[in-house]
């Protein structure tokens, strides 16, 4: 049975690369501020996950978060468009 890993980063078209870390309860919750099982941090493009969770549920937290990333990087994508079209 062929295992999938949590990759570490993830690269979208146009080079938005995001970051993927998987953390020990302190140290997430002094990047984070703590209070979330899970966190997109836009200004890092990083997806912080919490390493104590089973794998099923990080995958799960990892889903949601990518999409609030894949929706920052549609934002950018439109500015820069936008950006360009009034030039």
């Amino acid at each position: 049975m062929k295992v999938f890993r949590i990759p570490q980063q993830v690269t979208l078209p146009f080079g938005y690369v995001i970051k993927i870390l998987m953390l020990p309860d302190k140290e997430f919750d002094d990047e984070t501020g703590g209070g979330c099982l899970a966190c997109w941090i836009v200004d890092e493009r990083t997806v912080y996950l919490r390493k104590n969770r089973p794998i099923r549920k990080r995958r799960a937290d990892l889903a949601h978060e990518f999409l609030h990333a894949c929706a920052d990087w549609q934002v950018l994508l439109l500015a820069t468009n936008q950006a360009n079209v009034k030039e």
